[in-house]
């Protein structure tokens, strides 16, 4: 028995060992195939300035080279194999207030974690709380207007606005060169009571206003884009002057008056009328800047409060009443309304109804008139439509005006 166990041991003795080397040789070619990565630092930062850079060391024995990288540095080198050193460098000056902020992503061949990250950043040199900011929109369907509201260290800015397909072909280099031109004329200063108008623009068509502002010692701020949709003519809400007249009761007080029909699209609507003594302003369907300030200024009066009031805008360059005028609140049925005026000396009448939808939106479409009562000696009284005046309609402009061209402000 003893001579079994014996032969037994000298057999299995050998057969052990044989396992033991095979198995510790396989788990050393298994170590020598896995690709180890160290990639230090995991964030680099660059200054403002172009041709700022910093380095990162990889180590590893496998293959690598850069996946992605931002549009604001450059990375070389861009491929190797086992340890080296990568440069990052800026490609352009920060001049905005806010960092730039990205990664770089290095593929490293065979290595388990692959993709690699590293965080980049490039800080800005701009100022803060600098910006010009469009705000309080009117949007019809071929005009539309804002105001601005600005930084606390905005000293001046630039402004353009793009139809969206032009800008979008533009780089950023592009866009800036054709907003920011250096040209004294086209700096503006900051104006709350300034308004940005467009008018004589296509339907139902994107557009895009970039501005630029910059702060004390000419350091840029922000640049803010904003775009805008003009309207679609269809399914708009619309309130239609259907007809129009004047009237005398029995106390021999003189009214004009005019009927108002809704569409199935219009919830209820506004309206501004104006008597004077002459035709101190033309509604002319947004074909110039005035008629854009105009409506924009009636759209603010009217979120305030929506109500009935007498209105100042029927006045002249002095501040002297030249007539008579009121903004009537939210009407609700077709109907007829009317406004006192005089009947010796309110020659003109005008009259505009804006029409809104079940949402509290406003038309795109508004319906205007300006009408001349004629009551020359020795004949009857005539009420004619005067043909509405303005620029060629077929040529879209913009212009920046002063609020205060067109007071609308409660004097009740």
């Amino acid at each position: 028995m003893r001579k079994d166990y014996y032969l037994s041991g000298l057999i299995l003795m050998p057969l052990l060992m044989f396992t033991f080397v095979l198995t510790n040789s396989c788990c050393k070619d298994d170590d020598d195939s896995i690709i180890t990565v160290k990639i230090n630092p995991g964030t680099v930062s660059l200054t403002p300035e172009k041709g700022s850079s910093a380095t990162i060391d990889i180590q590893t024995k496998g293959s690598w080279s850069i996946g992605r990288k931002p549009s604001f540095v450059d990375v070389t080198p861009t491929m190797g194999e086992g340890n080296g050193t990568i440069t990052v460098r800026a490609t352009g000056n920060n001049e905005t207030p806010q960092p730039w902020e990205d990664i770089i992503v290095i593929d490293v061949d065979g290595a388990e974690d692959s993709p690699f990250t590293v965080n980049v950043s490039q800080s800005g040199s701009g100022a803060t709380d600098c910006y010009a900011e469009p705000q309080n929109q009117l949007l019809m369907c071929k005009s539309l207007g804002f105001n601005m509201k600005f930084g606390s260290n905005t000293k001046y800015f630039y402004w353009k606005f793009f139809e969206q397909s032009d800008y979008e072909k533009m780089s950023e280099s592009e866009m800036l060169s054709q907003v920011v031109t250096g040209n004294m004329d086209d700096r503006c200063t900051p104006e709350l009571d300034d308004v940005f108008c467009f008018y004589n623009l296509t339907e139902y068509t994107s557009y895009v206003a970039v501005t630029v502002a910059y702060a004390e010692g000419d350091k840029r701020g922000d640049i803010i884009i904003t775009p805008f949709t003009t309207k679609s003519n269809y399914n708009q809400p619309k309130a239609a002057i259907t007809d129009f007249s004047y009237y005398t009761d029995s106390n021999n007080n003189f009214y004009y008056g005019w009927t108002t029909e809704k569409n199935q699209y219009c919830s209820k609507y506004y309206a501004y009328a104006a008597a004077s003594n002459e035709e101190f302003f033309t509604y002319s369907c947004a074909d110039n800047g005035y008629t854009v300030l105009f409506l924009w200024s009636i759209r603010a009066e009217i979120l305030k409060s929506g109500e009935d009031h007498s209105t100042t805008i029927n006045t002249d360059m002095w501040g002297f009443d030249m007539g008579r005028d009121k903004l009537f609140g939210a009407m609700v049925n077709n109907g007829t309304s009317y406004l006192s005026c005089s009947y010796y000396s309110d020659h003109y009448f005008q009259v505009l109804t804006w029409g809104v939808d079940d949402s509290n939106e406003f038309s795109g479409i508004v319906d205007g008139r300006l009408y001349n009562f004629d009551h020359s000696p020795n004949q009857a009284p005539q009420m004619k439509l005067v043909e509405r005046k303005g620029q060629n309609k077929d040529v879209p402009g913009q212009a920046r005006l002063n609020r205060n061209n067109i007071i609308l402000q409660r004097i009740r």
